[in-house]
């Protein structure tokens, strides 16, 4: 090489120090700059490799060794390592050596030695490392880094017959969780459960952040299906329960879906796809559930798709109908109101609740569907005005996507002032899955329906831990006694008991109690006896479109003959 090129050697590698080691005479000129890497002095004609050995970390010099070996024994013209040095203040630098042969001219031969601090470098590319395979706000592994062990832990399952499970983790009501509460709050509550999933797991287990609120846990080598719904079971038994974060209690539950990996599913994707697919089913059976994958849940999906398709076209079709179940009062014996019902009139058959409504509310339809139940109850009522009947209540359920609407209030508001309709005779009925996350906005709206003179009852009573509470802090006017209390008369005592004091209850604070789901005489003459007179049921009527009910309510226009057992007979 000639000594332009040495020098342009030089140049390029201008911000480290360079070290010109005469091979024919074994001697070394280090330029200043080996200070200010190493804070170090040096002789000037000090054998620069003694020196050093006496700054690299002791872990390294073998990678100099054998860098300097390969070098020599290739007869190669350039060698290039990286190490880690100790400097004079214990401070520890990343450092890249690269050397190069050149010629003098004068025959003798130069190894150009170029050594630059890259500390910055090295961090700053750990950094992006960390970056790109954690999650930057609970420190543990991210979906591509899951995806990468994934794919190891499968080729050795397929090769060994390794067992491994995938279980998907989603806190419940995540979305409510992060409007409700500061960034700070949200994101200690995600370090927290982190923590608290990464401390249940053994050492060869793995625990991922995924997008949002989920997490993944890989469990490798387990023993049989009974041990992955042991593990499912201490997962939601590490959470359903009160966090204290920052001053804010949070009440937290997950929902987990499991796959069971087997040989036929080589595709990350899908191990991904099929445990989001048994979280999503899990989620549709309430907060605090898990379930392990299955066939079938793939068949369920594609016909939900087809509901939903069939739903968007439902509406301008004009499928929807809304039915009325009458609610008597025992004690006056007489109709006193009745409760609006949604049934799908589909060209293979009618359709209940339970068959879409789900659907609706997960597609967003509900808002438009509550719309049209509620006024269709409005126009039911002025018919029932127009036969005599003013003040027969209409109850009409309430979703939480309604409640979460901003427009909603005003709509209710205008569409009773516009069809002249007293809003004291309807009856907005919230089930306590809406009231249990205490949401603000929520409890905002019920305020408001309230002031309009709207009556707010709560649906599906006592089917939660925290029913009474409920009634210290909203402005309700009745509950509905659920039906799996009307169903244990006669069988479970304690239920007896329960009922008795939820009804007494209610005759103490003053607000109406209404049993739904009564169908015996048995039960009948048990609610009577304990004084809760407001009965709705099969025990009277199913529920009716409105030209069955209108023709009841006509052939019967004078009260004075309603009785029970003419109601029963009549229905």
């Amino acid at each position: 090489m000639s000594i332009e090129e040495e020098k342009k050697f030089i140049l390029d590698n201008i911000n480290g120090f360079t070290v010109k080691w005469n091979m024919e005479d074994n001697k070394f000129s280090i330029s200043k700059m080996w200070k200010n890497i190493t804070e170090y002095n040096i002789k000037q004609n000090a054998n620069f490799f003694n020196e050093l050995i006496k700054v690299i970390c002791p872990d390294d010099i073998k990678i100099i060794d054998n860098c300097l070996m390969k070098f020599i024994s290739e007869n190669s013209k350039y060698f290039q390592c990286e190490y880690r040095i100790i400097t004079k203040s214990q401070k520890i630098k990343w450092v890249l050596h690269k050397g190069r042969i050149f010629s003098d001219g004068k025959y003798n031969t130069l190894i150009i030695n170029y050594i630059s601090d890259i500390t910055d470098k090295k961090i700053y590319k750990s950094d992006l490392e960390y970056l790109k395979y954690y999650d930057e706000i609970t420190s543990i592994p991210n979906r591509l880094f899951l995806t990468m062990q994934l794919n190891r832990f499968i080729n050795k399952s397929i090769l060994n017959d390794r067992k491994i499970a995938v279980f998907s983790i989603d806190i419940d009501n995540f979305e409510k969780i992060n409007d409700v509460y500061k960034d700070k709050v949200v994101q200690t509550l995600l370090r927290k459960i982190a923590f608290i999933l990464k401390s249940s797991l053994e050492f060869k287990d793995m625990l991922c952040k995924l997008e949002g609120s989920k997490f993944c846990v890989v469990i490798v080598d387990y023993g049989n299906v009974l041990d992955i719904k042991l593990k499912a079971e201490k997962f939601l038994g590490l959470f359903n329960r009160l966090f204290n974060i920052n001053k804010e209690k949070i009440f937290v539950t997950v929902c987990i879906g499991i796959f069971l990996f087997t040989k036929r599913v080589k595709d990350i994707e899908n191990i991904f796809k099929y445990s989001n697919i048994a979280l999503n089913n899990a989620k549709r059976n309430g907060n605090n559930k898990y379930k392990i994958y299955n066939k079938e849940m793939n068949i369920e999906i594609l016909n939900n798709i087809k509901i939903e398709n069939e739903l968007r076209t439902a509406i301008s079709n004009k499928e929807f109908v809304v039915y009325y179940q009458p609610q008597v009062d025992i004690h006056e014996k007489e109709i006193y109101g009745v409760e609006a019902l949604i049934r799908w009139n589909h060209p293979s058959g009618m359709r209940l609740p339970n068959q879409f409504i789900d659907i609706v509310e997960k597609n967003g339809m509900i808002n438009e569907i509550g719309k049209f139940v509620f006024y269709e109850s409005c126009i039911q009522m002025k018919k029932m005005e127009s036969l005599g009947y003013k003040d027969i209540h209409m109850s009409v359920n309430i979703s939480k996507m309604q409640l979460e609407d901003k427009r909603f209030v005003s709509y209710v508001t205008s569409t009773l002032k516009d069809m002249k309709i007293d809003p004291r005779y309807i009856c907005f009925e919230i089930t306590e899955r809406v009231l249990v996350e205490k949401s603000k906005s929520i409890l905002r709206v019920l305020f408001e329906i309230k002031k309009i003179g709207v009556k707010i009852f709560i649906d599906d009573f006592g089917t939660k831990y925290s029913s009474l509470n409920y009634l210290t802090y909203l402005p309700v006017d009745g509950i509905k006694l659920d039906k799996s209390f009307i169903d244990s008369i006669k069988i479970h005592e304690k239920h007896l008991i329960i009922i008795n004091h939820i009804v007494a209850l209610s005759h103490d604070l003053n607000i109406d109690i209404v049993a739904e789901g009564v169908e015996t005489d048995k039960q009948l003459r048990y609610l009577k006896s304990i004084g809760c007179n407001k009965i709705q049921g099969f025990i009277f009527s199913k529920p009716l479109n409105s030209e069955k009910l209108n023709k009841i309510l006509k052939d019967k226009s004078n009260r004075g003959e309603f009785n029970i057992d003419c109601i029963k007979k009549t229905f």
